[in-house]
């Protein structure tokens, strides 16, 4: 017998919300069509938000990705107008992540109002990191500690390869060289000669700036926000919400002047 009242109870409450849902029919889909039409209409005039993505390589052995994105810090208004002095109006937001986790390695994201100002903004942006006082002293203490290396490495060689030509005079003159190993002697020189090649790739690389770009940039022709149809949906379903609660409400408020008129 409880059962039975316990789910009369229950029929007779859902009918009573249904019906109060129903009674307020009007209220609640007014509030909900306000809602979704002003969302879209805003959502419309609201600018539309571009986004490109480049990676970024550091040259520069002397530098870490972290400990620069530390260096730079947030880029917030007043840096977007310094790295961009012609395109600030345009840039909404830029960021530069380490890519993996990696130390020679960034991802840049840098999104603008207008597509076109985007491919043009990141040069500006890798113009900047490579002007910074930081990245000047950390380039000149590798260039310079590249130089010498490259001079040492020359001396090195050169002395070799006197050595080299002293051996082989001896030999063909007849006399013996004990120790003396001439295929490992030119292969050490061979590698040496690697070794200088390679720092000085090193320092060509260098004289192009700490930083270059690594990857083709990548633009998204299509805008990132404002996100048209996830702001009309949640103002569609928090629209409802409220219509409801207010449904009630004003169905409780009538309730209320009711009981007390009849007393």
């Amino acid at each position: 017998m409880d059962q039975q009242n316990r789910e009369y109870g229950d029929e007779i409450n859902l009918y009573d919300i249904w019906m109060t849902i129903v009674k307020r029919k009007r209220l609640i889909i007014g509030i909900f069509l306000v809602s979704v039409i002003l969302t879209m209409v805003i959502s419309f005039l609201m600018p539309k938000i571009y986004q490109g993505e480049a990676v970024f390589t550091i040259l520069s052995s002397e530098v870490k990705a972290k400990e620069l994105i530390d260096v730079i810090g947030k880029i917030d208004e007043n840096k977007i107008q310094m790295i961009f002095p012609k395109k600030y109006h345009s840039i909404t937001d830029v960021k530069l992540i380490i890519l993996n986790d990696s130390n020679d390695k960034m991802r840049g994201i840098i999104e603008a109002k207008n597509v076109v100002d985007i491919s043009q903004a990141f040069p500006d942006l890798l113009n900047y990191i490579n002007n910074l006082n930081f990245i000047k002293m950390k380039l000149q203490m590798e260039q310079e500690r590249l130089t010498k290396k490259n001079a040492e490495l020359s001396s090195i060689i050169a002395a070799s390869s006197e050595l080299l030509y002293v051996y082989k005079t001896l030999l063909k003159a007849g006399t013996p060289i004990i120790g003396f190993n001439l295929i490992g002697m030119n292969k050490e020189i061979g590698d040496l000669k690697t070794d200088k090649f390679n720092v000085e790739q090193s320092i060509q690389k260098l004289k192009r700036g700490a930083i270059e770009t690594a990857k083709q940039l990548y633009v998204n022709n299509n805008p990132i926000k404002p996100k048209i149809i996830p702001n009309v949906f949640f103002a569609g379903v928090a629209s409802l919400l409220l219509g409801i609660f207010l449904a009630f409400f004003q169905n409780y408020m009538e309730t209320s002047k009711k009981a007390m008129a009849s007393k």
